[in-house]
């Protein structure tokens, strides 16, 4: 669901089976009963992504281990003139003195890790992230904003690159962006205003798996 508005779906798989949807928050597999007519009714919060697996051979999904939660602190922003800002707490863009940034920024900190099979929850981003783990980078463009991965045990460098969208550049300002638009354009695209808090706003935390 890429819009900002809660989303229904109905899923009707042309194979019989049994259902799980992946619980990215937690990294278990949770069943999902379909009703009598194999239909699967869903709901999306906002900017969701969800996965599913249809298990034909009748074989049970594999349990997930999961250890607790770890909220990862110590951040660093790079902000777009290329000041490195030590931040004492996750907050949106525009409380940073950003609200008229439209692009990329980069968040930065280190974890210490036993080893073993791990859970990366961003938590709340606004509205795209890109990660990169030991140098490995991976997309995460939808919610949940997790990834699973496998590190040795050690010292781990995380960095997180966020990317807001155009509502910033064009809306923020004292006049609202009217300024920007001629004739009735400003009053069509007001719903984009929605978009302006933005940023990672958390908490990112991490979490063993197996």
């Amino acid at each position: 669901n890429e819009s900002e508005s809660r989303f229904s779906a109905r899923l009707r798989f042309d194979q019989a089976g049994a259902l799980w949807t992946l619980d990215d928050r937690d990294g278990g597999w949770l069943p999902v009963p379909c009703a009598r007519d194999g239909a699967l009714a869903i709901e999306f919060a906002p900017r969701e992504l969800k996965t599913f697996a249809l298990q034909t051979d009748g074989t049970p999904q594999p349990a997930t281990t999961r250890g607790p939660a770890v909220t990862l602190t110590g951040w660093t922003l790079t902000t777009p003139d290329g000041e490195r800002r030590p931040l004492s707490a996750l907050s949106d863009w525009p409380s940073l003195g950003y609200a008229d940034y439209t692009g990329w920024m980069t968040y930065d900190t280190a974890f210490d890790w036993q080893g073993g099979g791990l859970l990366l929850s961003l938590g709340e981003v606004r509205f795209s992230a890109r990660v990169t783990l030991d140098g490995v980078r991976y997309d995460l463009p939808f919610s949940p904003y997790t990834l699973r991965a496998s590190l040795a045990a050690g010292r781990h460098q995380l960095r997180v690159e966020v990317l807001n969208t155009n509502a910033n550049a064009l809306y923020a300002g004292p006049d609202e962006g009217r300024g920007r638009f001629t004739g009735d354009y400003w009053s069509l695209y007001q719903f984009e205003r929605a978009y302006q808090t933005c940023g990672l706003l958390g908490p990112v935390a991490i979490r063993p798996i197996a």
